[in-house]
């Protein structure tokens, strides 16, 4: 018993020793040397072909060849090389690039999510304005819609000493009309142009309203989303331009009483 002991203690020491020389030959053959960053080694850079001003994005870069690919020592491959065109998507050139010269990273940045979609038309700036989702029209206005604005006015105070003259309260006037809505961050379609008509058209949360806006205009919308209300009306596709606002309703209704 005491032999057949040993004979298993021997064969197993034999099968470790052999299953380590195995290991040892088989890490020990791999002979090949890893020396990236050495001088004479290959490195894939995208070169410029001509003149690029900032502002080209990549996809441009690409369409009109304005880059091509090289192969250069790794010795002389720029900090922050690009190597693939692929790499280019969704990137604008963010300082103007020599002919010649390497595309890098640091001479690029992240494209606008926008795009070219939103254009903002001249003299006009884009405003943001968040509206409960009845008073900003109940999801029918889309981008490329026109709309009226009117304020809401909750919290105006009259002026002792000029109550003639003092601003009724509350109260609710049109003081912007026909304004280009560039983005809204949700539309929802009407039932009238859904197959089926018996589908409840569900209610949805704040939007978001891109509106394009003189720097005028901008103060008031501004002013009455961070302190009163805003109410928006769409309106048709052959609404007058942009007019006096009207006198505003005061309240009581019932008064009818024009400020």
């Amino acid at each position: 018993m005491t032999k057949r002991s040993n004979i298993l203690v021997i064969l197993g020491v034999a099968l470790f020793a052999l299953g380590a020389t195995i290991v040892f030959l088989l890490v020990g053959d791999d002979t090949t040397p890893v020396s990236a960053g050495t001088a004479g080694s290959p490195g894939q850079v995208l070169v410029a072909t001509a003149d690029i001003a900032a502002g080209t994005t990549g996809e441009e870069l690409v369409a009109q060849g304005m880059v091509e690919s090289k192969t250069v020592d790794l010795g002389q491959v720029a900090p922050g090389a690009v190597p693939s065109t692929a790499l280019l998507a969704n990137q604008t050139v963010a300082t103007d690039i020599a002919k010649g010269a390497q595309i890098t990273n640091s001479s690029l940045r992240a494209s606008q999510a926008r795009g070219t979609s939103v254009v903002i038309p001249e003299g006009k700036q884009g405003v943001a304005v968040h509206l409960d989702f009845v008073p900003g029209g109940g999801g029918y206005v889309g981008a490329g819609d026109r709309v009226n604005v009117y304020s809401v006015v909750r919290n105006a105070t009259p002026n002792p000493d000029d109550p003639a003259g003092s601003p009724c309260n509350p109260r609710v006037h049109l003081f912007l009309s026909n304004v280009e809505v560039l983005d809204v961050s949700a539309e929802v379609a009407p039932r009238v142009a859904v197959a089926d008509q018996k589908q409840e058209r569900t209610a949805g949360n704040a939007l978001t309203y891109l509106l394009a806006l003189d720097p005028f205009e901008a103060e008031r919308v501004i002013f009455m989303a961070s302190h009163e209300g805003l109410y928006l009306a769409l309106t048709g596709d052959q609404a007058p331009p942009a007019g006096t606002p009207s006198p505003g309703m005061c309240s009581p209704v019932a008064d009818q009483t024009a400020v």
